[in-house]
């Protein structure tokens, strides 16, 4: 397992430099006035922090794999892949079924994706609060459509595909556990972030009600729908691989409210030339330190993952909000945009791309090597 992991580290950062190099090309193509040297060392420039983490992270999932599943065989490792998505309450469960998986001798696939198919689909679960919570998003959804389509056209879609993805997640939730119960997790991270997810929803619907012919686009708004319901889901609900560790949790929640303080000040301190790369930039230092410190600190790979996930979640999340209020002050006071200081308009297009999109793009590879030097510094 160690020597696939070796091998396997190249095909991966290649295959991983691929793609984000023809997701690049086909998203920004060459302008007639950029010059190919230029045009292409920027996609190296890119690219090539996440060739080094896509080598990372296969090294290090493959390590894992050969240290938890030595000398396992296939039911085994079906079974514990499944048991590793229980829910808090079913892991009593989960290790039950795990030790009389060890004294079955004959059909043991047959009982290994037996439990499977239980633990992703409980016969127990919250059946009827899930139909409840089922039944009510959907009529949420009809009402949101109807109420959103007189009073902002142009946040219709967004509205309606944003209240969908939070039922079917809450929805699911419920149906997978055996009873409903409160978060277990710093509740500091589910009132910024939930409340980061509402000033976002909030500043569009404003800035939307201005123009009343304005509207996001079916691209942007199924995007920003899908990326604020995913943000919501992290901060209220995450999954628990994610909160093995208090530091991480706490480090990620400063680092990321510190990422979104940096646009705040950036856009009051702008002097007409756009700050487009100063979140960018900034980015890449926070999120690096704080996997880096993390994993040193806590002697652990998977917790410097942990601080880099929710730094950009709760960065993301914030930052959008307070580049799109930021974004509407300074039109209205300068009549250009706050990304590059051209003409004003599309804020919240420009907070998807640049916050939502280019953001996370850019910093999370550096998130990966800061928690794999900080792992290895205390070894």
């Amino acid at each position: 397992m160690k020597r696939l992991g070796l091998w396997g580290a190249v095909p991966a950062a290649l295959a991983a430099g691929a793609a984000l190099v023809l997701l690049l090309a086909w998203s920004s193509p060459r302008g007639d006035d950029e010059a190919p040297a230029g045009y292409l060392l920027g996609l190296a420039a890119v690219s090539g922090p996440w060739m080094v983490a896509a080598a990372i992270l296969w090294y290090a999932a493959s390590r894992w794999v050969g240290v938890r599943m030595s000398g396992v065989d296939g039911p085994a490792r079906v079974l514990a892949l499944a048991v590793a998505t229980l829910p808090t309450e079913r892991r009593d469960w989960g290790a039950a079924m795990t030790a009389e998986l060890e004294q079955v001798t004959t059909d043991r696939w047959r009982f290994a994706l037996g439990c499977t198919r239980t633990a992703l689909f409980p016969p127990r679960g919250n059946r009827a609060p899930a139909l409840v919570v089922a039944g009510g998003t959907v009529v949420l959804a009809v009402v949101t459509a109807l109420v959103v389509h007189r009073a902002l056209p142009g946040m219709r879609l967004f509205a309606v595909v944003f209240v969908g993805i939070v039922g079917l997640l809450a929805t699911v939730g419920v149906a997978r556990s055996w009873r409903v119960r409160r978060p277990g997790h710093a509740k500091a991270l589910m009132v910024v972030g939930g409340g980061a997810v509402a000033a976002g929803v909030g500043v569009t619907g404003y800035d939307l009600s201005r123009d009343p012919a304005a509207s996001l686009g079916t691209g942007p708004a199924v995007w920003l729908a899908l990326l604020l319901g995913m943000g919501l889901w992290l901060s209220v609900a995450p999954p628990r691989s994610l909160t093995t560790s208090r530091l991480a949790r706490w480090t990620g929640l400063g680092a990321g409210v510190t990422l979104a303080a940096t646009v705040f000040v950036a856009a009051r301190t702008n002097d007409g030339g756009g700050i487009l790369f100063v979140p960018l930039v900034v980015s890449i230092g926070v999120v690096l330190v704080a996997a880096l410190v993390v994993a040193r600190l806590e002697r652990s790979f998977a917790a410097g993952l942990q601080s880099m996930v929710w730094t950009v979640t709760i960065a993301g999340l914030l930052g959008f909000a307070i580049w799109v209020f930021e974004a509407m002050r300074w039109s209205a006071a300068h009549g250009t945009s706050l990304l590059d200081g051209a003409a004003g308009g599309g804020h919240v297009r420009d907070a998807i791309v640049w916050i939502l999109f280019a953001v996370p793009l850019v910093a999370l590879p550096f998130g990966v090597i800061g928690a794999a030097v900080g792992s290895l510094a205390r070894r």
